[in-house]
């Protein structure tokens, strides 16, 4: 640490330093015409700062001085001179702009960055969403396959049963078609020959009585014992009737609009109400010379036998 005297000598040296600058100091400048008075313009005389600051530049050889010029309405110009502390405010003002500059060039390229991090990480969840729904729309798309194949399947199916059920149905219906013949045994077609008068004659005590009305239709055969009237198709007994002269009428419904008709002599094999298929025995001839009867009506109405029987031969 410098002692007392020391620090008087600086002193002293200081001031004569001082007093030095003073007498070196520029003078007034004087503005205006030369013929008026000249009107001298004070100076601010340095601070104790720019003394040494002066002082020690030009011992360091380099020397700065900043000088602001300002000029009133009247004409006078002034200068003024910046000190040391005045320069460091200037200087770290600029700094401090520089600075807050910086400071928000960063702050807007952090927030950018930030904001293309959260776009990138908004692209991979969308790119992810879609790389889902893409997957989805395949399983859909095989899941479309594979019931496609099973509806191929089913209507393969379907059309077989169709198939199917229109053949049970057609061969149904030909079950219940009267196409068959009504006799089983030893029989032959029968013509009745007409008297001049044009009546049938007799034929013996089996011989069943005719009660055709005119519209109707029907066949005739003459048969003996041990043959049989049969059903011409399935179908459903409904009526058996009981004729004079020991006889029977045995009428059965096709359910198709068929209705076929036995009649003859011989022993009754069925009852009304019974369910008899294609070949069942209705009637049994019990007598030779039999004369059998069989009509078809089709919707109420009476057709030729023949029709239906030759249509299968």
């Amino acid at each position: 640490m410098a002692s007392k005297k020391e620090r008087q000598g600086k002193k002293r040296l200081a001031q004569k330093e001082r007093k030095l600058l003073e007498q070196s100091a520029p003078k007034a400048e004087t503005v205006g015409d030369e013929n008026e008075k000249s009107e001298e313009v004070w100076v601010r005389p340095p601070s104790q700062e720019e003394v040494e600051f002066e002082h020690m530049g030009q011992h360091n050889i380099t020397f700065y001085r900043i000088y602001v010029m300002h000029k009133n309405h009247k004409g006078e110009v002034h200068r003024y001179t910046l000190g040391r502390m005045q320069v460091f405010f200037l200087i770290g003002t600029f700094l401090v702009v520089i600075g807050l500059l910086c400071s928000i060039l960063i702050l807007k390229e952090y927030r950018r960055s930030n904001q293309l991090a959260n776009a990138q990480a908004l692209i991979t969840t969308l790119q992810g969403q879609l790389a889902a729904e893409v997957r989805h729309s395949d399983e859909l798309a095989l899941q479309v396959s594979e019931l496609n194949g099973k509806v191929d399947i089913l209507s393969d199916t379907l059309t077989a049963k169709t198939e199917a059920l229109s053949v049970y149905e057609e061969e149904e219906r030909a079950q219940h078609m009267p196409t068959s013949y009504p006799l089983r045994g030893n029989a032959a077609y029968y013509v009745p020959e007409e008297t001049a008068e044009g009546e049938e004659p007799e034929e013996g005590g089996t011989e069943t009585e005719s009660t055709e009305e005119p519209e109707e239709l029907g066949v005739q055969f003459m048969t003996g014992m041990g043959s049989s009237m049969v059903a011409a198709a399935d179908g459903e007994v409904s009526d058996v009737e009981v004729l004079d002269g020991g006889g029977y009428t045995v009428v059965i419904d096709h359910g198709n609009g068929f209705m076929t008709f036995y009649s003859g002599v011989g022993t009754i094999m069925v009852k009304e109400g019974d369910v008899v298929t294609t070949g069942a025995i209705l009637l049994s001839i019990t007598a030779d010379n039999t004369v059998l009867s069989y009509k078809i009506m089709r919707n109420g109405e009476y057709i030729d036998p023949w029709e239906c029987m030759e249509i299968h031969g």
